[in-house]
């Protein structure tokens, strides 16, 4: 009998720690990071799928939510992410050494105009789950988002007129969300790489955006993405280098990546909605990004490619094949560069044109 009393004991000393991966439903964030250990997320929760999974914030953890929408013509587009995110553990955001809470904004216009890039600081961040979305304050930047409980919506609000940052931002999903390698739901692995997560809420949306950049309007429909990423170490010391983009053509929605680990071990993923239904979906083959111009995988040292290829393996067998191809770059500080574009795809013997959005990470000299 003592025995059985001291298993009974062990087991429920155990289910503390395992609930504790779970966060609070609201939880807020001070801009000086903690001292200690951070409790880190990387298996998925029954709920919470937009929830924050770093907490507190200390010097080498990161973790941030992206938003982003490209215009149908692939020459507009719209990027919001709200970090909290320290300078080690994020070190490509540089104004986390000022304010470890802030959140960087930017915009590609159509008439030619070079982009807008620049952080927002913030003072404090709240971020409270309802269900799976998610809702987050950005104290003091005057940009925060609301997500839906069941990921169908979500609005980002600009209300920062003093430095000319007005509007809504406002994205409609249109198909289910997914993490690395399975749907959204409980007890699911979130590394996209060993160390870094990552989950897909929105792979497509219908987006509209109605904003002011600076006192320039922005306006503009087409289709929108959001994400998350985290990390529970310095993201240099993660990667090699990645692809990763999403596009929209011939009723498609894709989102793809292919990553190089610090081992030099090659990670795939592919995602595609049609629809509405998950029509592609593969986290270990089947999807292959290369470079059109330049050498693969990416260094430090490579030159910055203008297009890249896409061949990805839809479930029923057969392939979309895929030219990207950039209209302008959106940010371009040499390890890391984010481009908007077209894309020319074709799948199943058709061929269609829409509107892409990918990036590029090359933090390694080999």
């Amino acid at each position: 009998m003592k025995n059985i009393f001291f298993t009974l004991a062990s087991l429920l000393a155990l289910v503390p720690a395992a609930l504790s991966q779970c966060f609070p439903d609201t939880n807020t964030f001070s801009p000086i990071p903690y001292a200690g250990p951070s409790q880190v997320q990387f298996t998925s929760c029954p709920s919470q799928a937009d929830g924050p999974r770093i907490f507190p914030l200390n010097a080498t953890t990161f973790d941030w939510w992206y938003f982003d929408a490209v215009s149908s013509d692939g020459t507009q587009a719209f990027t919001v992410i709200f970090f909290t995110s320290s300078a080690i553990g994020f070190s490509f955001d540089f104004f986390s050494t000022v304010d470890p809470l802030n959140v960087w904004v930017f915009a590609t216009f159509a008439d030619g105009t070079p982009p807008a890039v620049f952080p927002v600081p913030a003072v404090s961040v709240t971020t409270t789950t309802n269900g799976d979305g998610a809702s987050g304050d950005w104290k003091g930047s005057g940009i925060s988002f609301k997500g839906a409980p069941d990921l169908s919506s979500y609005v980002v609000n600009l209300n920062n007129p003093l430095i000319g940052l007005t509007g809504t931002f406002t994205l409609k999903s249109r198909g289910p969300g997914h993490y690395n390698c399975g749907p959204l739901g409980p007890g699911q692995d979130e590394q996209s790489l060993p160390n870094i997560g990552w989950v897909n809420v929105m792979p497509g949306a219908d987006a509209v955006v109605d904003v002011k950049v600076l006192g320039k309007p922005l306006k503009f429909t087409g289709h929108g993405y959001h994400d998350k990423n985290w990390g529970d170490v310095p993201f240099i010391s993660a990667l090699k280098s990645w692809y990763w983009g999403h596009a929209s053509v011939g009723g498609y929605d894709l989102v793809f990546f292919d990553m190089i680990d610090p081992s030099g071990a090659n990670k795939v993923g592919g995602y595609a909605l049609k629809d509405g239904q998950v029509v592609a979906s593969t986290c270990t083959t089947g999807v292959k990004i290369r470079p059109i111009d330049t050498p693969y995988p990416p260094t430090i040292f490579t030159t910055v490619p203008k297009a890249l290829t896409l061949n990805m393996t839809l479930n029923d067998g057969s392939h979309l094949d895929a030219v990207l191809t950039q209209t302008s770059t959106q940010i371009n500080i040499g390890i890391y560069v984010r481009w908007v574009g077209t894309i020319e795809a074709t799948i199943g013997g058709v061929t269609a044109t829409g509107a892409a959005l990918w990036e590029q990470f090359a933090v390694s000299a080999t």
